[in-house]
C-alpha cells in the first residue's frame, strides 16, 4: 500500500472511531466529531463493536456487526456497504458486543469471523460473499488473528 492509500486509510479509520463514540455517547458535550456517518444494515437497535479492520487486498473496512448478524464491508471511498450474512444474530440489543459475529481476519484469500453466541470460528470466502466452513470452539472466542 502506498503512502496516500495509508494515510487515507488512516484518516478513514479515525472518522470510524470518532463517528462509533459519537453515536455511543462516549464524547460527552464537546461537539459533533467530523466524517460522514455510515448506516449499516440491521443497525437498529443498537450494534456492540469489538473489533474493525482494514483489508488492503479488499480496499474494505471489515465490520463484524454484532447483534446484526451480519459482516459488513465498507468501501472507504464511496461507503458504500455490503454484508455477508448467516451468522448469529439476536433482537434485542444489551448495549454489549458479545454477540453474533464480533472479529474478523483476513489471510490465505479468506475471511475468519469468531461468532460469540454460537462459539464458532467461521470461514468466508470475500468472492461469494459466502460462509463455506465453520468449527466450533470450546469457549467463547475473544479476537482472530492470524
Amino acid at each position: 500500500m502506498n503512502a496516500a492509500a495509508r494515510l487515507m486509510a488512516r484518516r478513514f479509520w479515525k472518522d470510524v472511531l470518532l463517528c462509533t463514540l459519537g453515536s455511543l455517547g462516549l464524547m460527552g458535550c464537546g461537539g459533533s466529531p467530523s466524517g460522514t456517518p455510515v448506516k449499516l444494515p440491521g443497525a437498529s437497535p443498537g450494534i456492540g463493536f469489538d473489533d474493525l479492520r482494514y483489508s488492503p487486498s479488499l480496499h474494505r473496512v471489515l465490520v463484524p456487526a454484532g447483534r446484526s448478524g451480519r459482516l459488513d464491508l465498507i468501501h472507504p471511498d464511496t461507503l458504500q456497504v455490503s454484508s455477508i450474512d448467516g451468522f448469529s444474530s439476536k433482537t434485542g440489543y444489551s448495549g454489549g458486543h458479545d454477540d453474533g459475529p464480533t472479529s474478523v481476519e483476513e489471510a490465505l484469500g479468506k475471511l475468519y469471523v469468531t461468532d460469540r453466541t454460537n462459539q464458532t470460528l467461521l470461514v468466508v470466502d470475500p468472492a461469494s460473499s459466502k460462509i463455506i466452513g465453520s468449527v466450533k470452539l470450546e469457549a467463547s472466542p475473544d479476537y482472530v488473528r492470524f
